[in-house]
């Protein structure tokens, strides 16, 4: 009898165990921790820089081609926060780093269940994975910095065989495959950190490459469908369409990621 195809069998997995249940979950605790966790990640990263401008800038750009349009509050109040985190003090700093450990938790919890780990971390490894994950967040974030000024500066050069429609494009491709690369990273921590046994080697690579995938495909078709919907959703639901739409986007990150699992986990 020929064996099912792996994201067939990922599927089942998926399922079997229930996950979308979980990613439910994740996709709460995404919406309630995502501004402490990206601000305590855009302020480690700005650390490391003389003026924070540029960081902001290349925060726009991330989130802009990231998040649905429906999102621009969260910037908003986040750049607000941002541009005035010197006023937060230690015991908002603390409150931060406990709301978005949160989110940590919620992925723990998701993906120890398709992955059929049974004891989780303790209360310290929960907090230094926590920790370790804001940490490889803002190295991933200072990296897309680094390589967006680069493309800038390296395609913003006159060349006199390239016209500007060709520069664009390659521009366009670069800080694709740069996004791609920063959202590849981002998984790959997730797998190795965030559950009680993390994936090692060729499986951590294969679920952080899978998720990237499914996860690029479904927020590009959430964009498409966002835009075509939202004049309903507003009609519908009035102030809460946002809200509604956002609850969705955050629920896809959540099956994306409890997928890229499962298409890793091995029975």
């Amino acid at each position: 009898m020929p064996r099912m195809p792996r994201f067939l069998r990922a599927f089942m997995h998926f399922r079997e165990k229930d996950a979308s249940y979980y990613a439910a979950g994740i996709a709460f605790y995404l919406l309630f921790a995502l501004t402490p966790f990206l601000l305590l990640t855009l302020s480690v990263a700005a650390c490391f820089a003389t003026s924070s401008s540029t960081y902001l800038d290349v925060f726009d750009t991330f989130f802009k081609e990231n998040l649905p349009q429906v999102a621009q509050p969260i910037r908003d109040s986040l750049v607000h926060v941002f541009e005035n985190r010197g006023q937060i003090g230690i015991v908002g700093l603390i409150w931060l780093f406990l709301t978005a450990k949160k989110l940590v938790n919620a992925i723990e919890i998701g993906l120890n269940a398709v992955l059929g780990i049974e004891k989780p971390k303790s209360g310290v490894f929960s907090t230094l994975a926590s920790m370790a994950l804001i940490f490889v967040g803002a190295i991933l974030f200072l990296g897309c910095v680094l390589s967006t000024i680069a493309i800038d500066f390296a395609l913003g050069t006159k060349v006199s065989f390239v016209n500007g429609e060709v520069r664009a494009v390659a521009a366009m491709i670069a800080t694709s495959l740069v996004m791609g690369s920063v959202w590849f990273g981002i998984f790959f921590a997730i797998f190795r950190l965030a559950p009680a046994k993390g994936l090692e080697g060729h499986d951590g690579l294969v679920a952080a490459a899978a998720t990237t995938v499914m996860w690029i495909g479904a927020r590009q078709g959430f964009v498409w469908y966002g835009a075509k919907q939202l004049a309903r959703y507003q009609y519908l639901y009035g102030a809460l369409s946002g809200f509604l739409l956002l609850l969705l986007f955050a629920y896809i990150f959540g099956i994306s990621l409890l997928m890229g699992a499962c298409v890793a986990h091995k029975k």
